[in-house]
């Protein structure tokens, strides 16, 4: 299994290119950067020196936004985005996070039921959010509420 560890200024061009891999749009160096800045909690799995995973939360006082969750695409169905997912929600609630939110798309069954399993659940849909090659899709945004003190 994947050490999980945060995320350094030396992995930004790993992670940019996992990104690309994962994403059709993917982020630059400059973007994942500038996400780096802010107030969150940023980790990555890591195995035999290769960055398998990453996740990027932004947090405004106590509610936490995942910006992204990506997995290698060789890595996928090894729960290790379950993993790195499951010790965000941990490490945010110990900050004293009691709401988490996400915007996921429609037709991202493996993530939807990842959210689903940790306890999210969708509460609102967000119209033509996605612009890919295929056409528009819509984001489902879903949510997490902890309880302080409470390890869900």
């Amino acid at each position: 299994m994947p050490t999980i560890r945060p995320i350094e200024n030396q992995d930004i061009l790993a992670i940019s290119q996992l990104h690309h891999m994962c994403f059709e749009r993917g982020w630059s160096q400059k973007d994942i950067k500038n996400l780096l800045e802010k107030e969150g909690i940023f980790l990555l799995a890591e195995e035999k020196g290769r960055i398998v995973s990453c996740i990027v939360v932004s947090s405004v006082l106590d509610e936490s936004e995942i910006v992204t969750l990506m997995t290698h695409p060789e890595y996928r169905n090894q729960h290790i985005g379950e993993k790195i997912l499951q010790e965000s929600i941990t490490s945010l609630q110990k900050k004293g996070t009691i709401k988490i939110f996400l915007e996921v798309n429609e037709n991202n069954r493996a993530a939807i039921g990842l959210y689903k399993k940790l306890g999210f659940t969708i509460c609102s849909r967000r119209k033509n959010y996605y612009n890919n090659a295929s056409g528009a899709e819509d984001a489902l945004v879903m949510e997490l509420l902890l309880k302080k003190g409470n390890n869900s």
